[in-house]
């Protein structure tokens, strides 16, 4: 009878150790893009690691096939933008890029190539938002782009905001998380299933729309997934009014994404 005793606390104590470790198991799926959030990236350390992707993304009523193609080795790539229904793109970029920002980008448009300058669009590649600025600094307009925000607009609009993302998982440090950013964790629809990972709200604040504070007053709600250290964004919506007070939604769905082996 002891030694059935015994097998049993035995036992128990297994199933306490598995189900404890399981349960951190869970914990640190959810939380892992949050972490690669927090390890601020560059746009190489994100791009370095992708082949291509594929996403819609709709706005003011249209729709865009995104469809991007990354060569990590030389640093350069192909974006394809096809509207809903076309059979051939409305619009092909090409660009380089360094460490930290792009460094060549052309457009071709009905067979046109036009050499654009890419410090202007380094913010709307990470973002999929083209902010133009007036001379005073203030925001004339703002329109979608077709980017790489699902895997950069999170870092980017935090390094932004000063988001510091670990405040949402470390116990340790004297700061907390800005009250305008909001953590859950959730199942995220990923190619092939699911994936655990965490529902992102960022809510606008009422700030001036101007060039240092334009990216307070852009509302987010996104669905993130990490994926080999990278915290993609599956779906992503981002809001905003525009100037004119018009309210701008730009609503993402990444459908594929290839990464480097």
């Amino acid at each position: 009878m002891v030694s059935l005793v015994r097998a049993l606390i035995a036992v128990f104590a297994l199933l306490t150790l598995v189900s404890a470790t399981a349960g951190l198991w869970v914990y640190y799926s959810h939380i892992s893009p949050l972490k690669a959030l927090a390890s601020k990236p560059s746009i190489a350390d994100v791009l370095d690691l992708v082949e291509s992707m594929r996403y819609t993304m709709e706005f003011d009523g249209e729709v865009w096939i995104v469809n991007i193609y990354n060569d990590p080795g030389r640093r350069s790539g192909v974006i394809e933008v096809y509207s809903a229904g076309y059979g051939q793109p409305i619009a092909v970029y090409e660009y380089n890029y360094t460490r930290t920002t792009l460094t060549w980008l052309t457009v071709t448009r009905e067979g046109n190539r036009t050499l654009l300058n890419p410090l202007d669009y380094n913010e709307a590649f990470a973002t999929n938002l083209k902010f133009t600025q007036a001379e005073d600094g203030t925001v004339k307009s703002v329109e979608p782009f077709p980017g790489i925000a699902p895997l950069y607009a999170l870092t980017y609009i935090g390094n932004a905001t000063l988001v510091e993302w670990s405040t949402f998982y470390s116990i340790r440090g004297d700061r907390s998380p800005p009250q305008w950013v909001h953590i859950a964790f959730a199942k995220v629809r990923v190619e092939g299933g699911e994936a655990r990972g965490v529902e992102v709200v960022i809510e606008p604040q009422p700030t001036p729309l101007t060039a240092y504070f334009k990216w307070y007053s852009v509302g987010v709600h996104a669905k993130v997934a990490a994926m080999s250290r990278i915290a993609v964004a599956w779906e992503l919506t981002l809001t905003m009014t525009k100037p004119t007070g018009e309210q701008l939604e730009v609503r993402i769905k990444l459908e594929n994404l290839k990464l480097r082996t």
